[in-house]
């Protein structure tokens, strides 16, 4: 784990990812994050997913470093580190077929590793923030931070600030949730709040786990109504969470929710 991000934790807070999670099911947010249930098992998906990031936070690393990307072997081995480290864990990972989930990621890694943007410079890697929370509306403050990690910021050649959010998903995103997605709303904020950029360019690198994997970059825009948005959602949700408003959503996530054996 990212040792700043893991320190900023230590304080209340939230996350864009606790956020995400209520919206979703109110009910497996409690047993995540309220009362730490024991699940019966992980998701492939979030398997994958965290070993796609390791290998895509080796490369900018090593592109921070050098000026020039990594061989694709150091990409590989720093995916496989993490795939091999999250199989030994409890509990355990649920698949149809593990072996063919690795050589996806294998096949998603070196489409990363060949098809990526290199940036004229990488200004950091996993940059862990942490940022008041307050009503936009009376700018009361929280007892919470927001914390977050960005997983690269890099500059181009045109001299932008791009804040890259990486994701693996099975199909592209629909429109609608590139524009509502509140993730890089916080990325925005936090990266004014901090000083990092007062007008940063906000970018997805989407990894598509299609027949033949496709990597794809897509830029998005936010406003300050978006930005006062986003923080009214996070500060009503903490609101709700600190009221003991919990309940389910049933959905087509349920067929794969760890916490299922203890939802009605």
């Amino acid at each position: 784990m990212n040792e700043v991000l893991h320190a900023l934790r230590d304080a209340p807070h939230t996350s864009i990812s606790a956020i995400k999670s209520y919206l979703i099911c109110p009910m497996k947010h409690f047993h995540r994050y309220v009362l730490h249930s024991e699940s019966t098992h992980r998701s492939v998906n979030l398997v994958l997913g965290s070993a796609v990031h390791e290998g895509i936070a080796a490369f900018y690393a090593y592109f921070a470093e050098h000026g020039e990307a990594p061989p694709v072997s150091d990409v590989l081995d720093a995916f496989d580190g993490s795939w091999t480290h999250s199989l030994d864990r409890e509990p355990p990972v649920r698949s149809d077929d593990i072996g063919a989930d690795k050589d996806l990621g294998v096949e998603l890694m070196k489409v990363f590793h060949e098809t990526a943007p290199r940036p004229a410079r990488v200004i950091a890697v996993e940059f862990s923030f942490a940022i008041p929370l307050r009503s936009p509306t009376n700018h009361e403050r929280s007892h919470r931070l927001i914390v977050g990690a960005i997983d690269a910021v890099v500059a181009d050649e045109a001299g932008r600030t791009l804040l890259l959010e990486a994701k693996t998903a099975k199909r592209r995103w629909a429109d609608v949730q590139l524009r509502y997605d509140i993730q890089p709303t916080i990325y925005q904020i936090a990266a004014k709040e901090i000083g990092l950029d007062d007008d940063p360019t906000l970018r997805f690198d989407f990894l598509l786990k299609l027949k033949t994997p496709v990597f794809e970059t897509t830029e998005v825009t936010r406003t300050s109504a978006d930005e006062t948005e986003a923080l009214t959602v996070i500060w009503q949700v903490c609101r709700a969470v600190d009221a003991g408003v919990f309940y389910p959503v049933r959905s087509w996530a349920c067929a794969d929710c760890e916490f299922g054996h203890l939802c009605g």
